[in-house]
């Protein structure tokens, strides 16, 4: 051991401390206070005065013998104060503190207090300054482990940063992890959490960003989640993907032997307006791609550039057509000039856009023309043009009103009839 020429008591005791280790292989052991120094810690090493770290010879304790035993070990016995058994601090721009193995671990710390929420047991408290590139705890391995943390009950690593990295893990080569995080108990493995205005976690790398496998086998009924998002605060995104490379990029793949996506929520998908026009005029597309523009929403029916497309719904879409048979109206009297409402709610759901009417105009005394149109509308197009005589009719297609109703006119007083033959919704 070398130590800086000073003739104080505390400094012969440890050159006689480390040569005994030296020698025998055994611990040199900074316990109990062997020399006190100033500021009341139990061994102060590079200290030429008072408190302050003004020594310019570097104290060095070395372990030579081939032995399992530690070449510096600090042991504070005491369960009555809050101290720090090893406490390592650099003014300067270097390291605070430096553990080093060939082969083994180059350093070991853990607690044996049982910690609670407020005052948690840590095995080891690393913090860097306060600028952007400060780093609290920098460990790294050529081939091993740079960081091998375990908790019997608690966590086994925390990292808080108020300006800076909290944690950062990096693999330079070969096949190994940046991190790997393993939970043996009911909780997750992995927790981060940000209190602030940021992200949670950020990762980046060539393929494979993220991998999340369940182990335990699922049912129906109580399925495993491989990954869990929950956005409980506010107007919030549980899930964001994006995917910003060239054409072709997909932003979330769902591969599932029976589903492949499933709104277990509110069922409602919210899809955003396609960036060109509806249909696509160019571009590689497969059969079965949707689309979504101006409220229309189209699906590719024969892959292609761009394809060949058909719209599914939209504002001049009636939708599919949906058999049916019952009478709806009979006139309780002559219908004339004035237009006669009639309520299809009790015969066609909500949403449909359009029926398929018979119009009969029954036994007129003279001839006249019927019209059957959107409810709210002044008039339409003629849909029974009649003449004097027996019953008359034609079939109509009209509109309906938000409400489901449509109206009917007559150019002469007749009755009438209307018969629903069929809706589009």
């Amino acid at each position: 051991m070398t130590d800086e020429p000073s003739s104080t008591p505390r400094r012969h005791l440890l050159r006689y401390l480390a040569a005994g280790a030296a020698g025998t292989g055994a611990t040199l052991s900074a316990g109990a206070a062997p020399a006190a120094a100033g500021n009341g810690d139990p061994v102060l090493l590079g200290n030429n005065s008072g408190n302050t770290n003004t020594a310019s010879v570097t104290t060095r304790i070395t372990h030579t013998f081939n032995s399992t035993n530690a070449a510096l070990l600090v042991d504070r016995t005491s369960t009555t104060n809050n101290g720090a058994s090893l406490f390592a601090r650099n003014k300067g721009s270097g390291e605070g503190l430096i553990a080093q193995s060939v082969n083994g671990t180059g350093l070991v710390a853990f607690s044996d207090k049982a910690g609670t929420v407020a005052s948690p047991a840590i095995g080891v408290d690393a913090r860097g300054g306060t600028g952007l590139d400060s780093i609290g705890l920098r460990a790294r391995s050529t081939n091993g482990i740079g960081v091998d943390a375990k908790s019997d009950g608690g966590d086994g690593v925390r990292a808080s940063s108020e300006v800076g990295v909290a944690l950062r893990a990096e693999v330079f080569a070969g096949s190994g992890r940046a991190i790997i995080a393993n939970a043996h108990s009911t909780t997750n493995a992995v927790v981060v959490t940000n209190t602030g205005t940021g992200g949670g976690i950020r990762v980046s790398a060539p393929s494979g960003v993220v991998e999340a496998e369940t182990t335990d086998f699922g049912t129906i009924g109580a399925p495993t989640t491989a990954v869990t998002a929950v956005a409980n605060l506010g107007v919030g995104r549980a899930l964001f993907a994006l995917a910003t490379g060239s054409p072709g990029s997909v932003a979330v793949e769902a591969r599932g032997t029976t589903v492949d996506l499933h709104a277990n929520g509110s069922g409602l998908i919210r899809r955003r307006a396609f960036a060109t026009a509806a249909p696509p005029t160019s571009g590689d597309f497969k059969a079965g791609d949707l689309i979504t523009r101006g409220g229309e929403s189209w699906v590719c029916v024969e892959e292609g550039s761009p394809g060949q497309w058909r719209m599914l719904a939209g504002p001049a879409s009636a939708g599919a057509f949906h058999a049916k048979d019952v009478r709806v109206f009979t006139s309780p009297g002559p219908v004339d000039t004035t237009a006669v409402s009639v309520d299809l709610s009790a015969f066609v759901p909500p949403g449909t856009n359009a029926v398929l009417l018979n119009v009969t105009a029954v036994a007129p005394a003279v001839g006249g023309i019927v019209r059957v149109f959107r409810d709210g509308l002044a008039t339409s197009l003629p849909s029974l043009n009649f003449r004097a005589g027996g019953n008359q009719s034609n079939n109509r297609t009209t509109a309906v009103s938000a409400d489901l109703k449509v109206a009917v006119t007559c150019t002469t007083p007749t009755d009438v009839i209307l018969d629903l033959q069929g809706f589009y919704r």
